[in-house]
């Protein structure tokens, strides 16, 4: 069974209540495409507007929700909460943590598991195969369960996501991070009892989710094992380091399994405005595709009242356009800084954040000499952060450098388009609208560029270089590890203080070189990758852009028949279908 037929299991008025956020985007798009249909000039554009409606569509339905992801230490009781939450013990509790993957929850009457590795559709299997899945670290499985806290939950938009543990295995953890820390998501740290505060290794994971600007909350979880006085000491303790590692107003609540005792949970849950999530996550392409439209009924109307002429220089004249921007754009690149030059940038950031973290990262090994494990967590807690912010930034700062020939050309368009000694024309500005002119093609290629950057803040390249790096690490820690016992002999006799200060000088040379050195290759192979694919993306805007107005240049031509009078009654339905679409799109 796939996942198609288990969506379609959902019943519609359920499917209208969770979705109703969604519902009205879909609906905004598909009013969208109706105007298309119905006053576009040239069957190009009205295929090419079907086809974006139905991918824009189709992307909000196969994702409409906020996960919400349950982390902690792998003992912290977040898979037995869940069941506590649903009623169901059905997320085994005590698995190997080296198996562990993620499990989202959703509601279906046609209960079943779907398991996804990397991106793809494994395996499906009735429910009651659940802990006999061949999972792997990295994969997902959506667990389809007829159930009322479920189908609550995702009433609201909601999906909640039991994560491995922070101490669940390096590999297993760190491919799973990977799964959600670009999605927007909120997560809740579960904090046990018997812990009583943040190790280490959850206020590295604090930092890194706030290095990326994602929230967290905090939950003291399996409170029945405290008296209740004790409890209370322990999550005043708490909220002081949620203020202190998360910010003001962080929120820190207690639930237990064990008591049904779950309210806090709720509270986070019902806190989270699912409206900002996916308007962050959908908003922008909504109104990309909504001005789309509305820039292609401006450019009639704008031809429309350029009167009746030869139109061949003009489509000349575009052509010659297009070609020059992106010659422009290939010189820019070109003269971009070198890609070279941009690994170095990312590799110094590595090794500033590294060299920071040297004497953490050398007192983790002084008290672990024997086991690495936390310091091969907490040298990937430092690295991928690194990686993921600095090779955004890269790519911003490239497309940055080459948005100008983007400006230049939508300028030059307008130039084209706009006909300065057509007094009609010009007096056409309160009919046409904001969008007339030199801000109508800069609008449609700055949201393109936009999304764009959304789309490599996702990129997948990214996903498969950090488990490159989580690989690489294990000859850079066999070195560590052959090293550490001659090096403390070395010391030996020294004070704690001076030991791990050697520790930490030893790291800050050999160690670190390895590490930025074996990382090299791969991130300038994903700096290439990123750039090839920015141009290309660029390109191809640049030149959907030009085809669109030689189409309906072109298409002028069929109406050089008309009188003024048709011509002014079309430009008023055009325009009124324009403020109808801004009207209920909200597109300003």
């Amino acid at each position: 069974m796939g996942e198609y037929s288990i969506n379609k299991s959902i019943t519609l008025n359920l499917y209208i209540i969770f979705m109703k956020i969604l519902k009205n985007y879909e609906a905004i798009v598909a009013e969208a495409c109706q105007v298309a249909e119905a006053f576009f000039n040239n069957s190009q554009s009205i295929q090419k507007a079907q086809s974006e409606k139905e991918k824009l569509i189709k992307g909000m339905e196969s994702d409409p929700y906020v996960k919400v992801p349950f982390i902690g230490d792998f003992s912290a009781g977040k898979s037995s909460l869940i069941n506590s939450y649903i009623g169901v013990d059905l997320l085994a509790a005590d698995i190997k943590p080296e198996t562990a993957v993620s499990y989202e929850m959703y509601y279906s009457e046609n209960e079943c598991v779907s398991l996804y590795r990397a991106d793809k559709l494994k395996e499906t299997a009735p429910l009651s195969q659940l802990r006999n899945l061949k999972v792997v670290p990295g994969d997902i499985v959506k667990v389809y369960i007829n159930n009322e806290a479920i189908r609550k939950t995702n009433e609201k938009g909601i999906v909640l996501v039991d994560m491995p543990g922070i101490d669940s295995g390096i590999k297993a953890h760190n491919e799973a991070i990977m799964s959600y820390i670009q999605e927007g998501s909120h997560f809740i740290m579960f904090v046990e009892a018997e812990q009583s505060t943040l190790r280490s290794s959850a206020i590295s994971f604090i930092n890194e989710l706030k290095s990326y600007n994602l929230s967290v909350s905090l939950v003291l979880s399996k409170i029945d094992k405290k008296p209740e006085d004790e409890i209370v000491k322990i999550k005043s303790e708490l909220e002081k380091l949620a203020v202190r590692y998360i910010g003001e107003g962080a929120f820190v609540g207690a639930t237990s399994a064990a008591d049904n005792n779950y309210a806090d949970i709720d509270v986070i849950l019902d806190s989270l405005d699912v409206e900002a999530y996916l308007q962050k996550k959908y908003g922008t392409m909504v109104s990309t595709f909504v001005g789309g439209v509305i820039a292609e009924l401006q450019l009639q109307i704008t031809i429309l009242l350029s009167g009746k002429k030869d139109y061949s220089k003009m489509i000349d004249d575009l052509k010659n356009q297009k070609e020059s921007a992106i010659a422009k754009l290939r010189k820019k690149a070109d003269d971009a800084t070198s890609v070279q030059a941009a690994t170095d940038s990312v590799i110094g950031d590595l090794n500033d954040a590294l060299q920071a973290k040297s004497l953490q990262l050398a007192t983790l090994l002084f008290a672990n000499s024997s086991d690495t494990t936390a310091f091969e967590a907490e040298l990937l807690s430092i690295i991928r952060p690194v990686l993921i912010n600095s090779l955004k930034k890269e790519i911003s700062d490239y497309n940055e450098s080459l948005s100008s020939v983007i400006r230049e050309f939508s300028v030059s368009v307008n130039d084209i388009i706009m006909d300065k000694d057509n007094t009609v024309l010009t007096g056409a500005t309160e009919l046409v609208g904001n969008l007339m002119g030199k801000d109508v093609l800069e609008f449609i290629l700055k949201d393109g560029i936009e999304i764009l950057m959304k789309k490599f803040a996702n990129y997948k390249g990214m996903t498969a270089l950090l488990k490159m790096v989580s690989k690489n690490l294990g000859p850079i820690i066999l070195f560590v590890v052959n090293i550490l016992p001659d090096l403390l002999r070395m010391i030996f006799g020294k004070s704690k203080e001076t030991k791990i200060a050697e520790i930490a000088n030893k790291l800050s040379g050999d160690v670190f070189v390895k590490i930025t050195e074996t990382l090299r290759p791969s991130i300038e192979n994903l700096i290439e990758e990123q750039r090839a694919e920015a141009i290309q993306s660029m390109e191809a805007m640049i030149n959907e852009e030009v085809e669109k107005f030689d189409n309906n240049i072109s298409q002028m031509k069929n109406e050089q028949q008309s009188t003024d009078q048709e011509i002014e009654e079309k430009v008023k339905t055009l325009s009124d279908a324009i403020e109808l679409l801004k009207w209920k799109s909200n597109v300003k």
